[in-house]
């Protein structure tokens, strides 16, 4: 991490260094969310800030959990959205799910399946894709 030098910058330029586009704002609300935070470093191409976290402080790593999957037909119901992803480093596959976060098993279809790259009786990480909301 070095310093860079913005005083040849135009005052323009060096207002915007480690601004978010007002486009990127929705998905730098999400990363600090889920732990991340600007710790005054910007992009070296674009000057946006970077967003970095300590893995302990993300969400979705804390809240995580291992679950057996089975295949079959998914209970109907309301529920949260969730990730679900194999535990294969080199063949890493996830998806979206519509599923209890507190299940025991997850029942997935035989396509989920295979999209995971899984088998009835795998092992899969599970967690809810949204912080629950707090209630009064």
């Amino acid at each position: 991490k070095r310093q860079i030098n913005t005083h040849f910058l135009t005052p323009e330029a060096q207002a915007v260094i480690g601004e978010v586009h007002p486009q990127t704002a929705p998905a730098r609300a999400v990363l600090e969310k889920e732990g991340f935070r600007y710790r005054n470093y910007v992009d070296i191409f674009d000057g946006g800030p970077t967003l970095e976290c300590d893995i302990d402080r993300v969400r979705a790593i804390r809240k995580s959990r291992l679950v057996e999957v089975s295949e079959g037909q998914p209970a109907p119901g309301e529920w949260p959205a969730c990730l679900v992803s194999n535990e294969n480093y080199t063949n890493f596959r996830a998806m979206l799910v519509r599923t209890n976060p507190t299940c025991e098993r997850l029942v997935l279809t035989a396509a989920q399946l295979d999209a995971l790259k899984c088998n009835a009786g795998d092992t899969v990480r599970l967690v809810r894709l949204c912080p629950e909301e707090k209630t009064a």
